[in-house]
This record gives structure tokens, C-alpha cells and sequence, in this order.
């Protein structure tokens, strides 16, 4: 066994020292060539000094972390399960047996190249040889010793290149006349290096610009088969997925804790392909037509001039708008700031078709509940972590998942039949609107569990493109008017944000469908992905390329419609209106308690309002919604000393005096 100093070793590698890293770094000095399920049975008996409860996956991602900061070695034998080593800084050969994968340490002179000549030792034939230094080493099927001392030493140290691969000269020093001369502009490297790093930001997203996210899996746990035929819904089936949480109005680098909604995009990388459902923690939303969109985003910006968020234009656009109350009643109830995306629920908000294999269609809604209760922060705790912690969201989840403290979420569907829609009271396919659990009660689906965490920002959650338009077979769209302008907005913004070819990303690529599927899609900036030069770039072709099948697609006959081209708002339904749900939401669903937080929270933030036309007009948005509320309301805000928000999205109900 070597000795080793668990948590030195940590701090010195730039790592949290926790129980399971320190476990396993112990293990691997005790056991050295142990694979990840050797490794996790030591650690839950206990030979890896303290046990702490840690999955598998906690292992797995343990390892990663480990080998990618030069602690832990990862051997890996042909047709053998990968081992790991703790990596003291030694050198030494890794002599694996082709046949039963036994491997061997055989010593060699420090900072030399493979030295290995076939031969037998260990009580084994040497005959196929892996040499590692830095990490995985395939075998090889000769070995050639290095044909001199400077091509070994070449081998095995890190050096810079530039971008084209080329040695590069010097990391300190830019090429210059003398030493105190001008630099020159043939110094190709420093002018690559400063060019690459000006361009190392693309365009941060519109709405949802400020997020993270993290890996995982989707288990399905129960059979709704009768509903869809989706392969990532069928019984036992388990998915790998992606999800990204966000603020919808803050910029990059805005507080994690202002009053704003939270997205909830999901990606699921399924057998037919990658399925995007890109929802919020909120059932309903602000508007129902797309065409509104932009304006509304505008109105909770910032002004022109002194690019200040500014509560006149918020109340101005929500009062003139009056289908946004039962958001609004959302946004400003306790739900408004989650203490953490892992303690809300997330849902599609929209309204989305299902189709099972008979060809039945049904109506259908997500709802994410989360399996660590869902927690909010009052305003005063919200206001002092966006002082002292800006990033308490990211930081939250990054570090539970690190510590192998996974969150769950459970999936249940509301199913509403097909025919259901054209007589059902509320309009289904209104985004302000929910349906009752009493009248469509939820149905289990799974479990989602995030398990892993991105190992690069940049590459895999700020390249993360999620598109309401990546339906996959036996899924499909509503007429909801919000999700149809969505099917084309989201898609657009990623071709301009992040590239033509932003699905050929890693955390975009449909990694897990069927690989006899070839897309058409060709050329364009940054292409690297191209099929042979015999295959038909063109549709239909007589030369063996693909064709489309509508019978694998198995596309839905969507929805019955005719009439006139007209702009206008959607049918009524009998009981349609703007303000009722958000009043049974304030009425019926908050306790006294949060309505009278409630009360605080709106009167702070319409206290704000400067212009007496929009004030008065958000009083009568609030009286529309519940006339005590209202009446409440006009007395608060006339009463000395009434709250008055700063003037952000509602994290203070006072403002900090400096």
C-alpha cells in the first residue's frame, strides 16, 4: 500500500476534499489496478478508510475527476473492463495479459521513453505492451523502441502547440526587436492567441441567458404505452439526458436569486433520436401568442437610456395584458424564487400531443415533481445572496452532484382524450391556463435523476441547444399558439447564437439513435461531420441512399381546423377567462400566511410604479383577480411608510440604504 495524505492530495490537485473523493484516493493506494465496481465494493465495506453511502455513478464520476487532475491513472486493456491506479508521479510500464487482462508494473528510467523489448517476465510473455504516463494507453500490436533519447522525451511530456499543431516557442515571451524593441506582427502565435481569445464568447441567449445545468438518466417506472408510442416512454426503458435550469430575464452574470421564473429544458438523447421539452418551473405563462413575445421580454429589460430594470414598464405591458395575471400570481407568490432548482418543479407548461402505436391521439401535460420537496427563499434571504453569492443555484447543484447527493424528479403526465378538447370548459391549449387535477388526474411516468456534472461550462451548457421542435415519433405539437411560434423561434436562435451546425455538438448530437439514419443537412460554417464521397447528397436518388419512412416517422394527423385566414385570439371556451384561475390560485391554494406575503410582495413592487395611470391600472389588474386583494392593495400602498421595491426583479421589499 502507499501512503498517502487523501485530503493534501486534493486541496494540492485544486479539488473540494469530500468523503467519497478521500475513500477512493485511499482504496486506490491500497488496491492499485482495481477496476470501478472493485473500487465501489471497497469503499461500501469500508477498506477505503471512511464509508460513505456512494453509488456506482458517484465512482464512475469520481474516477473521471480524479484522472482529469493527474491523481488517479486509467489503464485500458482491450476487451478488458478499464482499471485505475493512484498516479504518485512515477513512472513505470503497464504490462497487460491479452488473455485474462492481468496487468503488471514493470519499472523504467524516469522521463524515458517505452523501453520495452518483447520478452518474458512477471511469469507472462510480453508480446503486446501498454506504457501510460498520462492516462489511457491502447495496446499495441508491435512494440518499437524509440530511435533516440530526444524523440522518447518528446513522447512523454506536454508541450504548447498553436491551433494548427505546430511547436510553439514561448509561453512568456511575445517576439519583439530587441528586447526592448517593438513586437512583430510575424509573431503568428501571440496573434492567434489574442484573436482566438477575442472570440471566445458567442452571443449569450436573449431570455434564459444566465444557467447551468448537468447529465443524467430518465427511467420510466410505469406503462403508459396506451398513450404514446415514444421509445423513451415505454416500459423500463432508461434515457440519457441533459437538463439546463435558467432565470428568464437576467443577463449573464445577474444574481441567481431575483424574483423571475425558472426554465426547465430537457434534453433526451433516445433511440429515435434527441427529444427536446423545454418548460419552465411554472404551468402557465405570461401570454398566449408568440407574436407578443418579443414585447414582452422587452417590458422586463431594461429601459434604452439608462439601461435600468424599471417596475413602470413591467406593470404597463402586464396591466394592458390582462391573460398574464395568473403568471404574474404566480411570479409574485412564494414559488417566485425556488432555493434551489433542485427544490422545484418543472413542467412543459404547453399542451402536447401523444400518439400511441394504434394511431390514437390524446392531449397531454408535463409535470416534473421534485422528490426534494419544493422550497422557495423569502425576499431579505434572496437579496443577501444576490449580494454574497450570485451563483447559489450553479454552485448548489455542482456540489450536490459532486458529493453524490443526486436529485430525482418524478414525471407524471395529465392525459386529456383527443375529443375532450372542443368541449372541455377552459381552453386546453391555452398557455395561462392549467386543468384541474379533478378533472384529469396525474399519471406516474418515471424518474429523472441528474448524475453528472458537465466537465466543461462553455462546451456543454453554454452550447446546450434545446428546441421545442425536436419532437421525436409519437410526440407532437398542439394548437397552442405560443408552442407553434416556439417550434420555429428556438431553433433560429441557435442557427444565429451558436452556429448552422450546433446539433453536431456533443451535447447536441442525437448520440443514441439508430445510426442507419442519415440526415440531408450539408455544409455550412464550422461543418466537420460529412458522409463518404458515394453517398448522395440529393433526395430521392436511384443510388442506395436514404429515404424517408413515413411508417418509422409515424407522424400524426394532427388536428382537425378550417376557416379564413384571420389574426385573432383563440375560440372561448364557456369558461374562459383571464383573471379566474389566478384568483382561485390566491384564494384557494395560498394559506393565509403566504397571502399576506403575497400582499407584501405586490405592494412593494406596484409601489415602485411612478407614472399614476399604470399604478392605477395595476390596482384594477389585482381587483380584477380578487376584490379584497385589491382593496388591500389600494390601502397598503397609501399607507405611510409602504414598502417599495428597489427596483430589480423583487428581491428586496425595501431598498439597501448605502
Amino acid at each position: 500500500m502507499i501512503p498517502v495524505d487523501a485530503p493534501a492530495l486534493l486541496r494540492g490537485a485544486g479539488l473540494r476534499v469530500t468523503a467519497p473523493r478521500v475513500a477512493i484516493l485511499e482504496t486506490l493506494a491500497s488496491r492499485p489496478h482495481s477496476s470501478a465496481d472493485a473500487v465501489h465494493a471497497a469503499v461500501g465495506s469500508g477498506a477505503g478508510g471512511q464509508a460513505p453511502e456512494v453509488t456506482l455513478q458517484t465512482v464512475y464520476n469520481v474516477l473521471h475527476d480524479l484522472a482529469e487532475h493527474g491523481l488517479a491513472r486509467r489503464i485500458e486493456p482491450a476487451d478488458h473492463p478499464a482499471r485505475f491506479e493512484l498516479r504518485v508521479g512515477d513512472n513505470h510500464h503497464h504490462v497487460v495479459c491479452t488473455r485474462c487482462g492481468e496487468i503488471a508494473d514493470v519499472d523504467c528510467v524516469v522521463g524515458h521513453a517505452p523501453c520495452l523489448t518483447p520478452s518474458t517476465t512477471h511469469g507472462f510473455t510480453l508480446t503486446e505492451a501498454e506504457v501510460t504516463f498520462w492516462g489511457c494507453a491502447p495496446p499495441v500490436a508491435e512494440h518499437r523502441p524509440p530511435s533516440s533519447p530526444t524523440e522518447g522525451a518528446a513522447m512523454s511530456q506536454h508541450f504548447t502547440t498553436t491551433n494548427a499543431g505546430a511547436p510553439v516557442a514561448s509561453d512568456q515571451h511575445s517576439l519583439s526587436v530587441g528586447t526592448d524593441g517593438p513586437i512583430s506582427l510575424t509573431d503568428h502565435y501571440l496573434v492567434e492567441k489574442l484573436a482566438q481569445f477575442n472570440r471566445e464568447r458567442v452571443p449569450e441567449r436573449v431570455v434564459h441567458a444566465k444557467g447551468g445545468g448537468a447529465y443524467g438518466t430518465f427511467t420510466v417506472t410505469n406503462d403508459v404505452s396506451a398513450y404514446t408510442r415514444a421509445a423513451l416512454f415505454q416500459p423500463g426503458v432508461e434515457t440519457e439526458m441533459f437538463a439546463r435550469f435558467s432565470t428568464v430575464a437576467g443577463e449573464q452574470g445577474s444574481p441567481d436569486t431575483w424574483r423571475d421564473p425558472r426554465g426547465f429544458a430537457l434534453k433526451f438523447y433516445t433511440s429515435e433520436g434527441n427529444y427536446d421539452l423545454v418548460g419552465n418551473n411554472t404551468p402557465v405563462f405570461f401570454i398566449k401568442d408568440g407574436i407578443k413575445f418579443p414585447d414582452f421580454i422587452r417590458s422586463q429589460k431594461r429601459l434604452p437610456g439608462s439601461h435600468l430594470r424599471d417596475n413602470d414598464m413591467q406593470w404597463d405591458f402586464w396591466s394592458l395584458q390582462p391573460e398574464s395575471a395568473h403568471q404574474v400570481t404566480w411570479l409574485m407568490g412564494d414559488r417566485g424564487i425556488p432555493r434551489s432548482w433542485r427544490e422545484m418543479n418543472g413542467y412543459g407548461s404547453h399542451t402536447y400531443q401523444w400518439i400511441n402505436a394504434a394511431g390514437e391521439r390524446f392531449w397531454v401535460k408535463y409535470h416534473f415533481i421534485s422528490e426534494q420537496g419544493v422550497h422557495s427563499l423569502g425576499n431579505d434571504e434572496a437579496s443577501q445572496l444576490a449580494g454574497s453569492d450570485a451563483d447559489h443555484h450553479i454552485r448548489d447543484l455542482y456540489t450536490h452532484i459532486e458529493d453524490g447527493d443526486f436529485p430525482r424528479w418524478t414525471l407524471y403526465v395529465q392525459v386529456m382524450p383527443y375529443a375532450d378538447a372542443a368541449t372541455y370548459r377552459f381552453n386546453p391549449f391555452d398557455l395561462t391556463k392549467v386543468w384541474p387535477k379533478a378533472d384529469y388526474p396525474r399519471i406516474e411516468v418515471g424518474v429523472m435523476e441528474l448524475n453528472r456534472n458537465p466537465a466543461n461550462y462553455f462546451a456543454e451548457v453554454e452550447q446546450a441547444a434545446f428546441a421545442p421542435s425536436n419532437f421525436v415519433p409519437g410526440i407532437g405539437p398542439s394548437p397552442d399558439k405560443m408552442l407553434m411560434a416556439r417550434i420555429f423561434s428556438y431553433a433560429d436562435a441557435h442557427r444565429y447564437r451558436v452556429g448552422t451546425n450546433h446539433a453536431q455538438l456533443p451535447v447536441n448530437a442525437p448520440k443514441n439513435a439508430d445510426p442507419h439514419g442519415h440526415s440531408y443537412a450539408k455544409d455550412g460554417a464550422m461543418r466537420y461531420s460529412f458522409a463518404s464521397p458515394e453517398t448522395p447528397v440529393y433526395a430521392p436518388n436511384s443510388t442506395g441512399g436514404a429515404h424517408a419512412d413515413p411508417a418509422r416517422a409515424a407522424e400524426s394527423g394532427g388536428w382537425e381546423t378550417d376557416g379564413e385566414m384571420v389574426r385573432a385570439a383563440a375560440t372561448l371556451h364557456s369558461e374562459d377567462d383571464d383573471f379566474g384561475q389566478a384568483g382561485t390560485l390566491y384564494r384557494e391554494v395560498f394559506d393565509d400566511a403566504a397571502r399576506a406575503r403575497f400582499l407584501d410582495q405586490i405592494t412593494g413592487h406596484v409601489g415602485a410604479v411612478v407614472s399614476d395611470e399604470i399604478r392605477e391600472r395595476a390596482i384594477q389588474y389585482w381587483t380584477s383577480v380578487d376584490a379584497g386583494l385589491g382593496a388591500q392593495l389600494r390601502a397598503a400602498l397609501a399607507a405611510e411608510g409602504a414598502p417599495i421595491e428597489a427596483g430589480e426583479p423583487g428581491t428586496a421589499a425595501e431598498p439597501v440604504q448605502v
